[in-house]
């Protein structure tokens, strides 16, 4: 999802992402019952502009998160549950 004040710039330096992306789920990544590949967020999340924050509303294990600190984004992350919200912490308290 894109989320602009305004209409979406045309001039955008980011990267346009093909269709299709797959990559396989690691045993290192299901933190979740729906966790995603750490390597597909690192991917999504470079659609982000240089200096643009990263916004995940239903941050469950944090994987998105994550992926935008390893890529050098900011980020914030909304999770209801206490239990990912910890685990969210965890994980990105190790990086």
């Amino acid at each position: 999802m894109w989320g602009s004040k305004g209409n979406m710039p045309l001039d955008r330096r980011a990267p346009l992402l093909p269709g299709v992306i797959r990559e396989s789920v690691r045993k290192a990544d299901k933190h979740h019952l729906t966790g995603k590949p750490t390597e597909l967020m690192r991917q999504l999340v470079r659609i982000c502009e240089s200096g643009g924050r990263v916004l995940d509303p239903f941050a469950g294990s944090g994987t998105t998160l994550v992926a935008a600190e390893l890529e050098g984004y900011c980020w914030t992350g909304v999770e209801k549950t206490e239990h990912y919200a910890e685990v969210t912490k965890s994980r990105i308290g190790q990086l």
